[in-house]
């Protein structure tokens, strides 16, 4: 961490705990999820985001780092619509 921002006390950093730190803000309805991949998701998608983000206490949060696939089983599909909608979008 040190060579990659340097000049940040250790103390500033929030290692993100997305089993428990986490709020539901709204949801992803499943007919336009179902509309975006043409049918290949139809359930809605909660919407989480880090408690932090919502409790008023800070000007700016970096999210420092990447979404990789991982253990959650909706990523891939989530990862594909995404990708339609952008490119969609585009």
């Amino acid at each position: 961490m040190r060579r990659n921002v340097p000049g940040i006390p250790f103390d500033r950093f929030i290692v993100h705990d997305w089993r428990n730190d986490v709020v539901k803000i709204g949801e992803v309805d499943g007919a336009y999820l179902s509309d975006i991949s043409e049918g290949l998701w139809t359930e809605p998608i909660a919407v989480e985001v880090n408690r932090l983000v919502m409790d008023g206490r800070y000007d700016l949060i970096l999210s420092i780092g990447q979404v990789v696939p991982h253990e959650l089983s909706e990523w891939r599909t989530i990862q594909r619509i995404s990708l339609s909608a952008s490119a969609a979008a585009k």
